[in-house]
């Protein structure tokens, strides 16, 4: 019996969801053998823009969502709504990332971050596939125990909702500036690092 015949047999009757999960972990391995970089320094973080521009799911900014307002080489935590601003190709957004010309070997995503976006009530197959191949360009912060400590540190001092403290908190555990649309969430990060 061939592998692929294997594999098939292997795969029958599993729900979408682990299907999608299965295809993630060969498109790693694959990357991983080939012993290519996901993240690639020098590349302009503007060639991450665009895709859901006329998403009916993302179409409404939502609660993570208000416009208007160092690690090896990793200088920004980019925010759920900084990313989906990015991809909605929002002019605030762009205008920011081409200001500071940001490259995406300079720019990470915290834990909270990939949950909020593929955890999105109603997100397409094709919404998602995109979220998840333009997260995976990026460096991805997972969650840690000084992470927690701090965001509890932060909640017991200040307003801020739970997401928000832990992206906050990823951001001044690692020492890396954070970028969002939210004014209190930029503030809380600002006035912690003193």
């Amino acid at each position: 019996m061939s592998t692929t015949t294997r594999l098939f047999d292997a795969i029958k009757g599993i729900p979408d969801p682990v299907l999608a999960e299965i295809v993630d972990f060969a498109e790693f391995l694959r990357t991983k053998r080939l012993n290519l970089s996901p993240v690639v320094s020098d590349e302009p973080l503007m060639t991450l823009s665009g895709g859901l521009e006329q998403s009916n799911n993302f179409a409404a900014d939502p609660w993570f969502c208000k416009p208007g307002c160092a690690m090896s080489g990793i200088k920004y935590l980019l925010d759920t709504n900084f990313i989906l601003g990015l991809l909605k190709s929002q002019p605030v957004v762009l205008e920011e990332v081409a200001l500071r010309n940001l490259s995406i070997g300079t720019c990470a995503y915290s834990a909270i971050t990939r949950i909020e976006l593929l955890g999105f009530a109603d997100i397409s197959r094709d919404e998602e596939s995109l979220i998840r191949q333009k997260l995976e360009r990026l460096t991805y912060l997972p969650l840690s125990r000084a992470i927690e400590d701090v965001a509890i540190s932060l909640r017991q001092t200040r307003k801020i909702k739970l997401p928000d403290a832990m992206i906050a908190a990823t951001a001044l555990c690692a020492g890396i500036e954070l970028l969002t649309l939210d004014k209190h969430l930029q503030s809380v990060a600002r006035k912690s690092e003193n």
